[in-house]
């Protein structure tokens, strides 16, 4: 009886000594996770805040401009590039419609007699994507390119109106301009507008 006692008296000892030595060892491994954790999430979120700062911004226009159209069944508009001072490789734009409202498109590139930039690009593809409805240009700098920056007329959107079909818009999307003088942060923010299309 005295033996059980005894042991009974030692598993309690060692039952101490266990929680005095543990409990410290379990505070120490918990403190070392959450570190661990806290160190992790401060690097995702920095990596984060990397991938997201914002770029250098150079500002551009694409608008339309209403023309003297010679065929009164058509409507035509002139599209002016505006750069400003900032140096151009190479643009490409597309043009949104309905189709139910506008038919017969025809965008083609159009020279401005005024604007050197005008006269210094020239196009590498033009085409119709029936699956998004958009007509589509891409334009780059001629390799005898004489201006790289400016405003002028780059290209000519023409139409036909549906009769007593409803209002609808004609408007850019996809708007891409480079520069081989702009750093891997910059970039163009381009500012368009609309063409309201109604049947008065």
């Amino acid at each position: 009886m005295e033996k059980i006692t005894n042991i009974f008296t030692n598993f309690q000892l060692s039952k101490k000594k266990m929680l005095l030595i543990g409990t410290p060892v379990v505070i120490l491994i918990i403190g070392i996770i959450i570190t661990l954790i806290f160190l992790s999430n401060r690097q995702s979120n920095e990596k984060s805040t990397a991938t997201q700062a914002p770029k250098n911004a150079f500002f551009a226009s694409l608008t339309f401009q209403p023309t003297e159209s010679q065929d009164p069944e058509r409507r035509s508009y002139s599209i002016a590039l505006d750069v400003g001072a900032n140096s151009l490789s190479t643009i490409e734009f597309s043009i949104k419609y309905d189709p139910n409202v506008v038919s017969e498109v025809l965008l083609t590139q159009e020279l401005d007699p005024t604007s050197a930039l005008s006269n210094s690009i020239e196009v590498t593809e033009n085409f119709y994507n029936e699956k998004s409805e958009r007509n589509t240009m891409k334009l780059k700098l001629k390799a005898d390119a004489t201006e790289q920056n400016g405003r002028g007329i780059i290209a000519n959107i023409s139409f036909k109106t549906t009769p007593g079909a409803s209002a609808s818009i004609l408007e850019f999307s996809d708007v891409i301009i480079t520069s081989d003088t702009l750093g891997p942060d910059d970039e163009f923010l381009t500012q368009t507008n609309t063409i309201a299309i109604d049947q008065n």
